[in-house]
Parts: C-alpha cells; sequence; structure tokens
C-alpha cells in the first residue's frame, strides 16, 4: 500500500480518527470523510472535498501522482 506516494501520507476523518497511509518525510495530513478519501486515493484528488496540511511542496507533489495505490 502506498507505493506510489512520493511523501508520507495521514488519512484522517472529520472525526479525527486517523491511519498512517504511508511513513515518510515530510508528511501530508488528509482529512475528508470516508467517501471523499478514496476519491482522494485513486486519482481524483481535484473532485475529492479534502483538506491537506502539510508542506507545499509535499502537497504539489502528491497531487502531481496519479494514483496513491492505497
Amino acid at each position: 500500500m502506498g507505493r506510489g506516494v512520493p511523501t508520507g501520507l495521514v488519512l484522517r476523518r472529520p472525526d479525527g480518527q486517523t491511519v498512517v497511509a504511508h511513513r515518510g518525510a515530510p508528511v501530508v495530513t488528509v482529512t475528508g470523510e470516508p467517501s471523499e478519501l478514496v476519491l482522494f486515493s485513486y486519482g481524483r484528488q481535484s473532485k475529492a472535498k479534502v483538506e491537506l496540511d502539510g508542506d507545499e511542496d509535499a502537497i504539489a507533489k502528491l497531487h502531481e501522482t496519479k494514483q496513491l495505490g492505497i
């Protein structure tokens, strides 16, 4: 899981439940409803209603990745 991710990646639900999807640095935290996290993970980043938190360069790299392989 997460082989295609160029950064560390944490997925977080609005209720605070969190999972580390990929270890690495820098870390980007993606927060959203489970269905939105799935959209984001399968390359639909522009359609997913999520919030991204982390280093700006890391977020840009994450957006360039077509499918995160999560």
